[in-house]
């Protein structure tokens, strides 16, 4: 039919006289009953992808001249512009809702969790990372990782990073100090990712000061245990 051909091809198609055109036989009964003479259909286009038609229908045979034609392919380009930017609003209401979905999920996990780059400059970092080092997200953005690890310098984040790259994800202890300057043992897990051309690291950090507690009592009791012996 009419309308499905402007659909498929993308293009406009005019019909001067809906009652004994080929391509509206099955629908001429009801041409008849509501009076068509003639009919245009437009397609309706998002992001120049065919979504709809538009078509107008007239009681008059020849009802369409080069002047409507015109101005009815304006209104349906208008309405495929209004219908993008529709989309676009849609899915940049749907990626910001994504977004906000995320960071509450990191924000409310109990691990510190730092996106640090290849410089060592922290990016950004969760809620957990903000109250436990004491720093707002703002000031912990200007910081690099050896205001924070005790264990971490110049020379090391370059080692460190070389064996992030290769090996893409690195399980180890270190010391952090907060903003008071108080410091606890902390378990960190590095994972190397690459985004835009630019590496990064999503690290992990979980302060493991219990347990550094209870192995060293765990320690000290088999050595009492030795000596008993």
């Amino acid at each position: 039919g009419q309308a499905a051909t402007a659909f498929s091809e993308n293009r406009t198609l005019v019909n001067q006289d809906f009652l004994r055109n080929a391509r509206t036989k099955q629908w001429q009964d009801l041409g008849c009953k509501y009076c068509f003479g003639s009919s245009a259909s437009f397609p309706i286009r998002d992001n120049q992808r065919q979504i709809a038609v538009l078509t107008v229908y007239r009681h008059e045979i020849n009802g369409f001249d080069e002047e409507s034609v015109a101005l009815l392919e304006r209104l349906s380009s208008d309405i495929s512009l209004a219908v993008t930017a529709l989309s676009g609003i849609v899915e940049r209401k749907r990626l910001e809702e994504a977004l906000r979905f995320r960071q509450f999920g990191l924000d409310h996990v109990d691990e510190e969790i730092l996106w640090i780059d290849q410089n060592a400059r922290i990016c950004d970092a969760n809620e957990t990372a903000c109250r436990v080092l004491g720093y707002s997200r703002s000031e912990l953005l200007q910081l690099t990782v050896p205001d924070i690890d005790l264990d971490m310098n110049a020379e090391r984040w370059r080692a460190h990073w070389q064996g992030l790259r290769q090996k893409k994800i690195l399980h180890f202890e270190s010391r952090q100090k907060n903003r008071d300057g108080q410091t606890c043992p902390t378990e960190v897990v590095a994972n190397h990712f690459e985004y835009q051309g630019v590496e990064y690291s999503c690290t992990l950090i979980r302060n493991i000061t219990e347990r550094k507690i209870m192995e060293e009592d765990l320690a000290e009791s088999q050595k009492r245990f030795k000596v008993f012996i």
